[in-house]
Order: C-alpha cells, then structure tokens, then sequence
C-alpha cells in the first residue's frame, strides 16, 4: 500500500519485514521493485530481481521493465520473450523507446497494437506497458498493482491527466497525502492540487 501511494521507504520497511518473516514468499520480493528502483538502490533491485525471478515460473510485462530500469537490458529481452503471448513481440523496438524518451511513440505503439491484434492479446492488461509506449488514455490500473508507476521511465506518466484522475485522485491517494504528508515525488501545488516528477 505505501509503495503504491510513493512512500518508499515506509513500504520498503513493510517489504523487508515480511521478508523476515517469510523469506520465500515471492510477494514480499517482487512488490520491493518499483520502491527499489525509484529510490535509485538499483544493485539491491537487481540482487532482489534475480531472486524473484529463480523462485517464480511467472513472467510478467512489469518484471521486464523493472529489469530494463536497473540496467539490465539482457534480462529484460529474455523476461519480454518468457511472457505467454510475447515470444515474437517488438520488444527490442521498445526497449530502443525507452532509451529515448524524446521519440515519436506512436509508431511503436501501433507495432504493439498489430501485435496483440494479430495474436488476440489485450494489450489493455498490461497497464505499464501501455504507458511506457505513451498510451495513457483509457487506461487501467487500480490500486494494489505495486506502484509500478514511480519508475524513472513513467514521469511522464505521473504528470498525465490519467494518472492525476485516473490513480491518485480515484483511489484518494490525494486525500491521504494531504492528510499524512507528500510522498517524495509529490508536493501539493494550491489547496486541492498537486504535482509529480
């Protein structure tokens, strides 16, 4: 919960304590990955990813680019290729987005759109895949989904109007910052508003 809402450290704090409490719980591993990352602690993000990753048979899109965020472009092709669907998907074509936030998304997003089309995936269930090909409209995420938002690579995402409406403002996550204080990546801009980087 506090990781969803940017407070790292207090719900790295959580993760860490459920780790002790049971070491192998895959959870407790993967869910420290976007407060890891955000917090720049990428060699323990990396240690952390590569631990998951030996203890789980399930690959998701969000792993894959928890990889690309700590440096390791490798690991993300191979977790992108072992997600059912993706073996053939234009990965490397995102990969190369990332690198570049300045370019035109658009003709990497329709790549994926004619992929998922093709293969009958619904790119709509990959919430941070969608946003890091700059596709926030219509969106879904809800809350509980790890905070997946607060990598380096979805600033842009946390300034969109989806994102504001959309994350922070329908699950009251600005309410309780208001009430509780400002995570790090967020500060109150007037009486009912607020900025992310």
């Amino acid at each position: 919960m506090f990781l969803d809402m940017g407070y790292f450290e207090r719900g790295l704090d959580d993760q860490r304590h459920c780790l002790q409490l049971e070491p192998r719980y895959e959870n407790c591993t993967s869910i420290m990955e976007p407060g890891l990352i955000a917090t720049g602690q990428f060699e323990e993000a990396e240690r952390n990813l590569q631990q998951y990753l030996e203890e789980t048979t399930d690959s998701w899109p969000v792993s894959m680019l928890y990889a690309y965020s700590v440096g390791n472009r490798t690991a993300a092709l191979a977790i992108g290729r072992s997600v059912p669907g993706w073996e053939e998907a234009p990965l490397k074509e995102l990969l190369a987005l990332l690198d570049d936030p300045s370019r035109d998304a658009a003709p990497v997003a329709r790549l994926w759109r004619e992929y998922a089309q093709d293969r009958g995936l619904i790119l709509e269930y990959c919430p941070e895949l969608l946003a890091a090909l700059g596709e926030y409209d219509g969106l879904y995420t809800e809350y509980g989904e790890s905070g997946w938002w607060w990598q380096p690579i979805f600033a842009d995402y946390r300034r969109s109007e989806p994102f504001r409406q959309g994350v922070v403002r329908k699950t009251g996550m600005l309410e309780y910052w208001q009430a509780n204080g400002f995570p790090p990546m967020c500060r109150p801009a007037g009486d009912d508003d607020f900025e992310c980087d």
